[in-house]
């Protein structure tokens, strides 16, 4: 609950559908519900797109202290290197 916030009950929704479908019709509502729905994909996938971004730039500026970045080779993979470079 939030102070000073009304609390939205079941009449309150009945009331605000009933405006909605006055406002747009039956025959336009499931056309904004899809597009709605669809923006919100959208959105949702933008804004993992731009952390994914963030996180790729992050791994690229912050190298570990050997200066390897860490993170694209698999732990096996790193440990066949370290015994190579051991044999050398």
């Amino acid at each position: 609950m939030i102070p000073g916030f009304p609390q939205v009950g079941g009449m309150e929704l009945l009331i605000l559908l009933a405006v909605v479908l006055l406002l747009f019709g039956a025959k336009r509502l499931p056309q904004l519900s899809r597009s709605l729905g669809s923006g919100i994909r959208e959105f949702r996938k933008g804004i993992s797109a731009v952390g994914d971004v963030e996180e790729a730039q992050d791994r690229k500026e912050n190298p570990s202290l050997d200066g390897v970045p860490h993170g694209g080779l698999s732990r096996a993979q790193d440990e066949e290197m370290t015994r190579a470079g051991q044999q050398s």
